[in-house]
C-alpha cells in the first residue's frame, strides 16, 4: 500500500504543470485565432474602396499581410509600399506599412507612416499602432517619443474610459521602458475590462516574462503543499515528533507574512503615489518646474513620469473648464519637449476652448513647424485664421497660402487641400480659387462634404438653380436636406425681393429723371406765351 502511494505522488506533482501547459496552449491558440480575425469597420470599408478603384493594391496588401504573418517583414514592407503607390489615400495601407517598419526596427519611418494613418482617420486601432511605433524597437524611446506615447494613452483614456485601448497602450509603453508597476496596473485593468481579449493575453505574457505570474506560484505552492503534506503525514506518525504538530501552522504563517511583505515599486524603486514623478510641478507657473536638460538626460524615466503628471494635471483642469490653466501646462510641455508638435497642438486646443483665438493661432502655427504634425493640424490652423473677424491681413493670406502649398506636396491630402482652398476662397471672395477648388472636388468621387460645400458656395454666389440640383444630389446620398432646402428658399426669396426693390428703385429714378428732364426741356426751349397788357 505504501509503495502504491509513492507511485501516485508523481502525477499529483505534475498536474499543476499540465494545467499551466494547457493554459499556454489555449493562449497561443487564442493569439492565432485573433490574428485571423476578418476585417471590420473602417478597414473593411477601406479595402472595398481599394477593390473598386485599385484592385492591384488589395492584391499587394494581402500578399504583404501573408508575408508579415510568416515573419518576412522586409518583403511585407516592400509590398505595402507598392500598394500605397496604387492607393495613396488608404489609411489601412499607412498603418500596415507602419507596423512592418516597427517590426524592422525603423522607428522614424514607422512613426511617419502611423502619423499619416492617424491624420486621415483617428481610430483606436490607428492610435494603438502609433503608440507602438513610438516606443517599440531595438532602442529605448527618446524622451519626446515617450512623452507623445503617454499623452496619446492619457487622451484615449479620457475619451473612452471603459475601452481597452488606453490600457493596451499603457502596457506597450510599460514593456518598452521596463516599468513593472505600470505593466501590473494596465494588465489588471485589461483583465477587468476584457479578460479574454488578445491584448489582455499579450499583457499577461509580458508580465510573466518579467516575473512569474500568480498562477505560477499557485502551481508551485500546490506542489509544495502536496510534498509537505506527505512528509508531515509521515512525520506525525513518528511518536518522537508528535509534539511538533503545531509547526506547519507556524511555518505557513511565516510564509504568508513573507509573501505579503513585498510592496509594489516602480522600475526606479520609488513607491507609487498620486503623482508618478518625484519632481513636483508648480501649478501657478508650470514653466518654472521644467527640469533642466541634464536632469532629463540623467533620469529619462522620471522625465517620462513628470510629463505624464503634467498631462494629467492639464486634463483635470480642462475637464473642470479651466482651459487657460490647461494651456499653461501644455505650454510647459512645449518648453520641455520643444521639437515635437503634440504639446503645442494641445495648447492650441485649450486656447481655442478658452476663446483665446490669437493665442490658439500662435500655438497651432508653432506646431506646424515641428515633427509629429498631422494633416488635421494644418486644417485646424486654417480654420482658426478664418474665424477671425474682419478682412484677412496680408500676413494671414501668406500663411494660409503656405499651408495649402505644403499640403499639396502630400498626394494623400488632395481632397483636404481642395476643401481648404474653397473655405479660404469663400472668406477672401476669390472667385478664381473657388472655381478651381470646386472643380478639384467634383473631379473626385463626390461625397457628402463636397456636396455641402458646393451648395454653400452656390448659395453665396446666388446660383440657386445649381443649389437646387445639389440638394437633389445630397438627398440621394441620404443627407438631411430639409434645413438646406429652407435656407435655399429663404435666400432665393430674399434675393428676388432685393432685385425687385432694386428694379423698382431704378425705375423710379429713371421716371423721376424723365419727368425732371421734360420739365427742363420745356422750360428752356418752349417759348413763353405773349403777355397781354390791360
Amino acid at each position: 500500500m505504501q509503495h502504491g502511494r509513492g507511485r501516485n505522488l508523481l502525477p499529483v506533482m505534475v498536474r499543476p504543470f499540465l494545467a499551466i501547459a494547457l493554459a499556454l496552449s489555449a493562449l497561443l491558440g487564442a493569439s492565432r485565432a485573433a490574428a485571423s480575425t476578418p476585417r471590420a469597420g473602417w478597414d473593411q470599408h477601406d479595402v472595398e474602396q481599394m477593390q473598386a478603384n485599385a484592385p492591384q493594391a488589395v492584391e499587394a496588401l494581402e500578399k504583404g499581410e501573408a508575408l508579415e504573418e510568416a515573419g518576412d517583414f522586409a518583403g511585407a514592407e516592400a509590398l505595402f509600399r507598392q500598394a500605397q503607390a496604387a492607393a495613396p489615400s488608404s489609411t489601412l495601407l499607412y498603418r500596415r506599412h507602419c507596423e512592418a517598419l516597427v517590426a524592422l526596427g525603423r522607428r522614424t519611418e514607422a512613426v511617419k507612416q502611423c502619423q499619416l494613418a492617424v491624420s486621415q482617420l483617428r481610430t483606436r486601432v490607428n492610435l494603438r499602432a502609433m503608440v507602438r511605433a513610438l516606443v517599440d524597437g531595438p532602442e529605448p524611446p527618446a524622451p519626446y517619443e515617450l512623452f507623445e506615447a503617454l499623452l496619446l494613452a492619457s487622451a484615449e483614456k479620457a475619451r473612452s474610459p471603459t475601452a481597452t485601448t488606453s490600457a493596451a497602450m499603457s502596457c506597450d509603453i510599460a514593456a518598452s521602458i521596463g516599468d513593472i508597476t505600470m505593466l501590473q496596473q494596465c494588465t489588471h485593468e485589461l483583465e477587468g475590462l476584457a479578460p479574454n481579449d488578445p491584448d489582455t493575453r499579450r499583457a499577461e505574457s509580458l508580465l510573466a516574462a518579467r516575473f512569474p505570474p500568480v498562477r505560477f506560484w499557485v502551481g508551485w505552492l500546490a506542489i509544495a503543499a502536496a510534498v509537505l503534506g506527505t512528509l508531515v503525514h509521515a512525520l506525525l506518525r513518528w511518536p518522537p515528533l508528535r509534539r511538533l504538530r503545531g509547526a506547519p501552522v507556524a511555518g505557513a504563517a511565516v510564509l504568508v507574512a513573507l509573501l505579503g511583505a513585498g510592496g509594489v515599486a516602480r522600475a526606479d524603486g520609488t513607491q507609487p503615489g498620486k503623482w508618478l514623478s518625484k519632481w513636483t510641478i508648480d501649478d501657478q507657473n508650470p514653466e518654472s518646474s521644467v527640469p533642466d536638460e541634464k536632469a532629463r538626460n540623467a533620469e529619462p524615466l522620471q522625465f517620462g513620469y513628470w510629463l505624464q503628471d503634467l498631462a494629467l494635471k492639464a486634463e483635470t483642469v480642462s475637464k473642470h473648464g479651466d482651459h487657460a490653466a490647461a494651456a499653461r501646462y501644455y505650454e510647459a510641455m512645449g518648453i520641455a519637449v520643444p521639437d515635437r508638435a503634440v504639446s503645442f497642438v494641445k495648447a492650441c486646443d485649450e486656447h481655442e476652448a478658452a476663446n483665446e483665438i490669437p493665442k490658439a493661432i500662435n500655438a497651432c502655427g508653432t506646431a506646424l513647424q515641428l515633427s509629429g504634425v498631422r494633416q488635421g493640424d494644418f486644417a485646424h490652423f486654417v480654420h482658426l485664421v478664418l474665424r477671425k473677424e474682419g478682412p484677412l491681413s496680408a500676413n494671414e493670406k501668406t500663411a494660409l497660402a503656405n499651408v495649402i502649398a505644403h499640403l499639396k506636396e502630400d498626394p494623400s491630402a488632395s481632397e483636404l487641400v481642395a476643401g481648404l482652398e474653397c473655405e479660404v476662397g469663400r472668406r477672401a471672395e476669390d472667385q478664381t480659387m473657388l472655381r478651381d477648388c470646386v472643380a478639384a472636388l467634383r473631379g473626385k468621387a463626390p461625397n457628402a462634404k463636397t456636396v455641402q460645400l458646393e451648395w454653400a458656395i452656390a448659395i453665396e454666389q446666388r446660383d440657386f438653380a445649381l443649389a437646387r440640383s445639389l440638394l437633389d444630389e445630397a438627398s440621394a446620398m441620404g443627407l438631411p436636406v430639409d434645413e438646406m432646402r429652407a435656407t435655399t428658399s429663404s435666400n432665393e426669396r430674399r434675393y428676388r425681393v432685393r432685385m425687385l426693390l432694386i428694379a423698382l428703385g431704378v425705375a423710379l429714378l429713371l421716371g423721376a429723371a424723365g419727368v425732371g428732364g421734360s420739365a427742363l426741356v420745356r422750360k428752356r426751349f418752349v417759348p413763353k406765351a405773349a403777355s397781354t397788357t390791360a
